[in-house]
């Protein structure tokens, strides 16, 4: 059939979209192209990238970005002067989300109801640094102040993981959080 046509091309570089909702066997026979490829200086054979949102742990994306460098977009706070790498429920802040005990609400327990409830101040909400609490903001959208930073330096293969906030431009922190309530956790089905 057509996969079979399409696999029996030899091939330099693999583009792989949505890693994780591929046939994984079909992965693997697209792989398999690249052995008339260049070796590179550690003896693998062409360029395969990779790309998906995580669905499982220990699975397709989440499973490669392990084994690989992991790499992680780190913003410098011109508050303190600290790097960092922004976490969705440590560092995104809504101004008065309170939980049933008046304390500041966690960002996990966020539920789509009470985005949608126009109770809480999602238009103000911000990125804050965990060590001085600035916002942010000004840092993640000035290219100056931002570096791909890897987790392991010496792996062999290289893996980024993106966060929506690593393209501000598109992506600010309100409409973030409207689109964390916004898609159902392949995880939780």
């Amino acid at each position: 059939g057509a996969a079979t046509g399409a696999i029996s091309v030899p091939a330099k570089f693999i583009f792989i979209d949505e890693l994780d909702f591929c046939d994984q066997e079909v992965v693997g026979k697209y792989e398999s192209r690249l052995k008339h490829a260049p070796e590179d200086v550690h003896g693998r054979k062409g360029t395969v990238c990779k790309f998906s949102t995580p669905t499982l742990e220990d699975y397709g994306i989440n499973k490669e970005f392990k084994k690989s460098d992991q790499k992680h977009y780190q913003c410098h706070c011109s508050g303190c002067e600290e790097w960092f790498a922004p976490d969705y429920f440590r560092d995104i802040v809504i101004p008065n989300y309170l939980d049933k005990h008046g304390k500041a609400g966690k960002l996990i327990d966020l539920t789509p109801e009470d985005v949608a409830s126009g109770d809480l101040d999602i238009k103000n909400s911000y990125m804050r640094c965990p060590t001085c609490g600035s916002d942010v903001w000004k840092e993640l959208i000035n290219p100056k102040r931002r570096k791909w930073v890897a987790k392991f330096p010496d792996a062999i293969s290289s893996g980024h993981q993106v966060h929506p906030w690593d393209v501000p431009k598109v992506n600010s922190i309100p409409s973030i959080l409207m689109q964390l309530t916004e898609y159902e956790n392949i995880a939780d089905s």
